[in-house]
């Protein structure tokens, strides 16, 4: 930690005070919102079950049946290649020392403190790319604490934190080669944290080409570096991502006979959790603008996955816009019918029903469509940014509903939801006075905007393209607003009083 951050390596900030501050505030912090938990949670509940959210499953039940089994397998006998490794391999190495009940919590104590270091480690990031500003730093250091988004993932069973954070180290790194010292070794850090950002998070996968793309553009036409150098740098940057895959297309190949680059087919992967059937109606939902999140009870995509359970549905009007092929009554048939899916085990009528749903989803998704060309494109594409984006920045903080609120704690609500537009506004104020009034483009800030839009572009496309509602949750932002944040400090620097720092 010492050789990484000590003061004369480039900077004048005392790492020991400054990290041991944030572990502090930040403990501080969480330590109120567990207090909310013990409040909000029902008593029939437990707060462990309130932090273990379902991607444990998703995650983490490979790992614990391969210490019953010795095999890695989310389903009996099918070897597991249904993520990237890149959270279950840390719970895997507690594991090998520790119960489930201690894993989880050292999980929690390790997003815990990565994430305290990456407050730290952005407000440096902000420190060299904006000229060495030591306000620029301070701002951005104290917003990031302060920040309830993305920080309580850290308390979730969730990849979201670990991936946070292992970008900031990423782009750390790459500044730190950029800014202060063009070592090697440098690359290879930057390398290895983007790798593991990756194989925590997928859908951030595009940033392995972006970051190489635009480091070797930054040594070709900036530092008018060779052919040769250039691309022997950008291999440095990528070897750690390279190793990863070898290993992992090199253990899926032994288990399973197939070359796996990334992951399966979710239906592969985990059965008709994630079949076919239930791809075509999700697609189906997400494509009408609602909610197929099917842990949110009060969404559509809730009373299709449950549909055993005894509940109805007021299916909103505007999905019948001009369609012709399905109504009302067509759509709980449609319900009825996954039902009798899920729960035959007869392969004959599940073969038989799995085309009935799939011909029928893909009848009603295209009608849709085809009558409301404008508001899928256009309209859709705008509410799905808006609701990851632009929902304050509160929705997974431990409260309860507005209506349910005392005083104390709408209060804390207002505070921390214009904290998070105040961030989220004043960081997209100061892209524009960076980039078009200033006319800035160092490489670093490029490769932060770039990553933005790239991890953006991806989730729109997911989402509206694949109609896919996987990505409907604000926490796929998580990494933006990360990446935008010193920007923010960018634009407070500029706008408040007292000595600006150029």
């Amino acid at each position: 930690m010492k050789k990484i951050f000590a003061s004369e390596r480039g900077h004048p900030f005392n790492w020991k005070v400054f990290i041991i501050i944030a572990i502090i505030l930040r403990g501080l912090l969480w330590l109120y919102f567990g207090h909310m938990v013990t409040a909000n949670v029902a008593q029939s509940d437990t707060i462990e079950k309130y932090f273990v959210k379902d991607d444990y499953g998703y995650f983490f039940s490979p790992v614990d049946n391969y210490f019953k089994t010795g095999h890695y397998t989310y389903l009996d006998g099918v070897p597991f290649t249904g993520r990237l490794p890149g959270y279950s391999m840390v719970y895997f190495i507690f594991r090998l020392f520790f119960n489930q009940h201690i894993s989880l919590f050292l999980i929690v104590g390790l997003q815990f403190l990565l994430s305290t270091v990456s407050v730290y480690v952005l407000s440096l990031i902000s420190y060299f790319i904006f000229n060495n500003n030591k306000r620029c730093f301070h701002i951005t250091y104290w917003l990031y604490i302060l920040g309830v988004f993305p920080g309580f993932f850290d308390f979730f069973i969730i990849a979201e934190s670990l991936s946070v954070s292992s970008l900031i180290f990423s782009i750390f790194y790459l500044t730190k080669y950029i800014k202060v010292e063009a070592k090697n070794r440098y690359l290879i850090f930057s390398g290895l944290f983007l790798a593991w950002t990756i194989y925590l998070r997928e859908y951030t996968g595009l940033l392995m080409l972006l970051f190489p793309l635009v480091f070797g553009c930054y040594l070709l036409f900036t530092r008018k570096e060779n052919i040769y150098k250039a691309s022997k740098l950008v291999l440095l940057l990528c070897l750690p991502f390279i190793g990863f895959e070898a290993i992992w297309v090199t253990r899926n190949y032994v288990a399973t006979k197939k070359i796996i680059l990334i992951t399966t087919p979710e239906e592969e992967a985990y059965g008709k959790l994630y079949s076919a059937p239930w791809e075509v109606i999700d697609n189906l939902i997400y494509s009408w603008g609602e909610i197929a999140a099917p842990f949110d009870k009060k969404a559509l995509g809730y009373y299709y996955r449950n549909p055993k359970e005894p509940i109805g549905y007021n299916f909103p009007d505007r999905i019948f816009n001009g369609v012709t092929t399905y109504n009302e009554d067509s759509l709980v048939k449609l319900r009825n019918l996954y039902a009798d899916y899920y729960f035959t085990n007869d392969t004959a009528l599940t073969n038989k029903l799995e085309k009935e749903i799939i011909n029928k989803c893909k009848i009603y998704r295209q009608d849709y469509i085809s009558h409301n060309l404008f508001t899928y494109w256009v309209i859709k594409p705008m509410k799905d940014f808006n609701y990851i984006a632009f929902f304050s920045g509160t929705g997974y903080l431990p409260l309860p509903p507005h209506g349910q609120q005392h005083v104390e704690t709408r209060f804390v609500r207002i505070i921390f939801c214009r904290l998070y537009y105040t961030i989220l506004l004043s960081a997209f104020a100061g892209l524009i006075w960076y980039f078009f009034i200033f006319r800035e483009a160092s490489f670093i800030p490029l490769l932060c905007i770039l990553s933005f839009a790239v991890i953006v572009l991806t989730l729109l496309y997911i989402g509206t393209i694949n109609a896919y509602s996987s990505v409907q949750e604000p926490r796929y932002f998580a990494h933006c607003v990360a990446l935008v944040l010193p920007f923010s400090a960018y634009f407070f620097n500029k706008i408040l009083p007292g000595r600006k720092q150029e």
